[in-house]
């Protein structure tokens, strides 16, 4: 017997002296010396079986007993079979033969087994056990779909405490994990569970086998396979090494909720030798490297514990103190560790989108955010809240980006304007960038002390769906990942011309990377680079191999400056400046100006422009610099010079009635018709009652608010290379009735 083994043991032989008391606290009163059998686990698909357990402390002749599911009835199905149980022990009803079923799940043939049920048990039904009078004795109904206790497709579930046996609230049982306070185990099948041992009998009995080893190799709670997507077209190789390996140790991150899988991973830069993760069964790991250059749980401040078999890391609840976070990506930001959720997993079926503040400094096993932001409004028109699989696809990844990395640069498409910092006080230094899973697309916030929050831009990422995204800090890129889902594609981001972050390139998964349910990514920072490359980690949701990180090689320099320079002559001394064209802003009553050696004449007011340098027009600034420029006598004047793209080709667009008479008035859908632009542009389009801002988006339904009112539509035209271009269309007045 291992160390777990020794310790799970311990901790069933504990529980074990509570048999009694299960009995009295089962809502049934049983009298001394009398026999009470309950149910104590189920699985209902694959492995389909039920436990039942005398709890009692007299045997328990099952002559006359009978099973059945919802809406059956007494005798459906007979456990006579299962003869005398004795107080203490457990039987199986079991779909499989007694003997395939023992075979499947390793057990002696001493255990009793009733097989060949055909009565199957569904993804929502009941479970009914009734005495030889047909009585009934234990009931329990359940459905994980909607929220009446967890999903038992692939594991079990047991009474997460004596006083739920026979409450017929299955929401308060827990599913089965490989070494679990049942001592679960895989069965051949890769099914997890403790069947015929119950840890609320007063002789469990023992698991057989290693439960972290089970036939054929490390399993830790596998899950079934989802399948793999076709990769993001117009992938390259990836820019770094070709082998990856394990950097955790083996079934390191199991735990009572959930298997060995990890969801979300981040690296506070000023830190690289602390990596954070999470799984997405409300726990937070602290980790270190050990000396094997694994990464394991630090053990200071309570994060872990020098016990390998012991649960890591830290649980964590919601702002009251309640509730389970389905905790799936995490990014470090202002002293703070801020988590995303898309649900509550004590209601899993209702979409629930936030993002979570805690204090990684924090005493005690479980965290308590400090702040939170509930974003799920935000996406009424892309998940639905009450849908069970939306549930499971709302925000998968976050990261922050400083705001020295956006300031008048990244434009904020709620304004339309370049962003700014100071138009959103208390906000914290940056900004957070949340990647939605459903729809493939990472949304801007900035989040504010006092719980607002501020959505920027919708960036649409190329992904049917996305796993992760993280700021490289070193690049000044955004890092978009997926999963198996796209076959672990990565799409490199850059802020463009235009303000807007666009696909600058997209990476394959590394050949020497399994296509897995790989949903955490975290890169190092260049400060720990060695002969040009740095680690990556991935995370592995999928429970595979006994392990959940996998790290390989990236190349510090990507390549990515290509940009061909451009040279501009100051002080004498050649400065090269990555550049478009120029813009001029005050020639300063110069004659002449140099560029790139070519000397042009600015005395005839007539010349409005030299090489791309064009007088008095404005642009986008995308940064300044100084050019010289001469007089007629060579004396050199300094003047600001601003980098800009040229802009796009646009006409005006036209504001449609859509009902077909061409009425605009209350209730009546508006459309837009852009108008001739350059070809590739992308829109942005805000409606303007009286000039005032209304809403956004390509059509508008008009209210009794617009009676009366001049209304337009302002159409922002994006490409990259160019400068944003916006067009304003004629009025349309909005009839006073009707």
């Amino acid at each position: 017997m291992g160390t777990r083994r020794r310790r799970l043991a311990a901790a069933v032989a504990t529980t074990a002296l509570m048999g009694g008391a299960a009995s009295a606290l089962s809502g049934t009163a049983v009298a001394a010396g009398a026999p009470d059998v309950k149910i104590t686990e189920w699985e209902y698909n694959g492995s389909e079986f039920v436990e039942f357990t005398n709890l009692g402390d007299a045997p328990a002749d099952m002559t006359g007993w009978s099973f059945s599911d919802s809406g059956a009835t007494p005798g459906d199905v007979s456990l006579s079979p299962a003869g005398t149980i004795a107080a203490g022990e457990s039987f199986l009803l079991s779909e499989a033969s007694a003997d395939a079923f023992r075979t499947q799940w390793r057990l002696a043939d001493t255990v009793k087994v009733v097989g060949g049920n055909t009565t199957n048990l569904g993804r929502a039904d009941a479970i009914n056990l009734y005495d030889a009078s047909g009585t009934l004795q234990d009931t329990l109904t359940y459905g994980d779909e909607s929220g009446r206790g967890p999903r038992t497709d692939t594991a079990s579930a047991w009474p997460s405490s004596a006083d739920v046996i026979g409450a017929d609230d299955a929401a308060a049982w827990t599913r089965s994990t490989v070494g679990d306070a049942e001592s679960s185990w895989a069965s051949t099948g890769g099914y997890i569970g403790s069947p015929g041992m119950s840890r609320f009998s007063s002789a469990p009995g023992t698991p057989p086998g290693d439960p972290g080893t089970p036939p054929g190799g490390v399993d830790c709670q596998t899950e079934a396979p989802t399948g793999s997507g076709p990769a993001v077209p117009g992938g390259i190789a990836w820019p770094g090494g070709v082998a990856w390996t394990a950097a955790d140790t083996e079934c390191g991150f199991v735990t009572s909720a959930s298997g060995q899988d990890v969801s979300g991973l981040d690296v506070d830069p000023a830190d690289p030798a602390t990596l954070w993760a999470v799984k997405n069964k409300n726990r937070i790991y602290k980790l270190h490297r050990d000396a094997a250059g694994l990464w394991v749980p630090a053990t200071d401040n309570g994060w872990g514990t020098a016990d390998p078999a012991a649960t890591a890391g830290k649980a964590t609840v919601f702002a009251d103190g309640s509730g389970q976070p389905d905790t799936e990506g995490i990014t470090t930001a202002d002293g703070g560790l801020f988590v995303t959720t898309e649900r509550d997993n004590a209601n899993k079926n209702v979409a629930l989108d936030s993002v979570l503040r805690f204090d990684p400094n924090a005493s005690g096993p479980t965290l308590t955010p400090t702040d939170s932001w509930d974003l799920t409004a935000d996406f009424a028109g892309v998940l639905s809240p009450g849908d069970s699989d939306d549930a499971n696809l709302g925000f998968e990844g976050i990261t922050y980006v400083p705001d020295e990395a956006l300031a008048g640069r990244f434009r904020d498409e709620s304004t339309g304007a370049a962003y700014d910092p100071a138009d959103y006080p208390a906000h914290g230094g940056g900004v957070f960038f949340l990647a939605l899973e459903k729809n493939g697309h990472i949304y801007a916030y900035v989040l504010g002390d006092d719980g607002t929050s501020h959505r920027l831009a919708d960036i649409a990422t190329g992904m049917p769906n996305i796993a992760d995204t993280q700021w490289d800090a070193d690049n000044n890129r955004l890092w978009a990942v997926a999963d198996n889902s796209s076959a672990g594609s990565t799409v490199l981001l850059k802020l463009g011309a235009s303000g807007a972050f666009v696909s600058d390139r997209i990476y394959d998964r590394p050949a020497g990377l399994a296509d897995r349910n790989l949903e955490g990514f975290v890169l190092m920072p260049d400060s720990t680079c060695v002969a040009g490359q740095k680690q990556v980690i991935r995370s592995d949701d999928g429970n595979n191999e006994g392990h959940s990180l996998w790290v390989g090689t990236i190349d510090c320099d990507l390549g990515i400056d290509t940009v061909a320079p451009t040279v501009v002559v100051k002080d004498g001394v050649e400065q090269t400046y990555e550049t478009i064209s120029f813009e001029l802003r005050d020639a300063g009553g110069v004659d002449k100006a140099v560029l790139n050696g070519t000397v042009t004449d600015l005395s005839d007011a007539a010349v409005t422009s030299f090489d791309g340098i064009v007088r008095g027009e404005r642009g986008a600034v995308v940064g300044e610099n100084t050019l010289d420029v001469y007089d007629v006598e060579g004396n050199v004047t300094s003047v600001t010079f601003t980098l800009v793209n040229p802009h796009l080709a646009a006409s005006a667009p036209a504001v449609l009635s859509t009902d077909g008479k061409n009425r605009v008035k209350a209730g009546v859908v508006l459309a837009v018709d852009a108008g001739e632009w350059t070809p590739g542009a992308a829109f942005w389009y805000r409606w303007l009652a009286d000039g005032k801002p209304i809403a956004t988006g390509a059509t508008y339904e008009l209210t009794g608010h617009e009676r009366g009112k001049r209304v337009t539509v302002e159409v922002t035209g994006t490409l990259d290379g160019f400068q944003d271009t916006v067009r304003e269309s004629a009025a349309v007045t909005v009839a006073l009735r009707g």
